[in-house]
């Protein structure tokens, strides 16, 4: 952030964005950030690795925001992307933000949702779901992978 001379653009917050304020545990893997999760770490991948847990300040996305315009909102949340956006649905009303995820069932069931209510979900709030690494190629019902979603008032913006 610094060196790409943003410092006065971004905040950075040692906290964890969810469907609720409070403490989350949240499980990591040392040198590993990239698998970190709330309770507990499913990727099959770490099965032999290391586990630690540290407790983590959580806030919902408004929380964080308020009342400033969000146009982006980019999230690796290992399967929290659900429950995050859901509870930021007022926020995705207000300001239509693109949204770029993952979308993995395997990991969206961790947390009571799969890729199908995900996308359900974006497309009810007036969002175009399209796969993030072929634009122009539909999404199945069952879809894994990257997804982007515009908002209809931002279609071609």
């Amino acid at each position: 952030i610094e060196q790409n001379g943003l410092s006065s653009r971004i905040k950075t917050l040692n906290a964890c964005i969810g469907p609720s304020k409070g403490t989350v545990s949240l499980s990591y893997i040392p040198g590993k950030s990239e698998y970190s999760s709330i309770d507990g770490i499913i990727h099959a991948s770490t099965a032999n690795e290391i586990k630690k847990t540290i407790d983590v300040d959580s806030f919902r996305l408004e929380d964080i925001v308020g009342d400033e315009k969000i146009a982006l909102i980019f999230m690796d949340v290992e399967g929290a992307e659900y429950l995050i956006l859901e509870s930021a649905k007022e926020l995705l009303l207000r300001d239509h933000p693109k949204i770029f995820c993952e979308c993995d069932t395997s990991v969206l069931k961790k947390f009571g949702s799969n890729s199908s209510s995900l996308i359900a979900f974006l497309e009810k709030q007036g969002f175009e779901v399209k796969n993030a690494r072929s634009y122009t190629s539909q999404l199945s019902k069952q879809f894994d992978g990257d997804i982007i979603a515009v908002h209809g008032t931002n279609r071609g913006k």
